[in-house]
């Protein structure tokens, strides 16, 4: 290429095929996309806390007596989980 600005599509083409784009293959519009608009509502909230919260609550039983998550628990769980993994690999 000699420097001049390309279209998108003309380089993808010439990219792909090592030549120039034909031509009556060119659009004289630029087509935009519609995309939909994410209402406030829809995004979920995805803190640390809360994604935190949604991991620990796929753990069996692993709560202390204050109702929070018991971090021994959940380390000896992790720990039951990586031996298992050791075990089942072929090295």
């Amino acid at each position: 290429m000699d420097g001049k600005l390309v279209c998108n599509a003309c380089g993808l083409y010439y990219r792909l095929h090592r030549t120039h784009r034909p031509v009556h293959m060119r659009k004289d519009f630029i087509q935009q996309r519609f995309r939909r608009k994410i209402k406030d509502e829809e995004i979920p909230a995805t803190s640390q806390a809360a994604v935190f919260s949604q991991l620990l609550g796929g753990l069996p039983n692993m709560q202390n007596s204050n109702g929070g998550p018991n971090p021994l628990a959940i380390l000896e769980h992790l720990n039951q989980l990586n031996q298992s993994l050791e075990r089942a690999s072929p090295n």
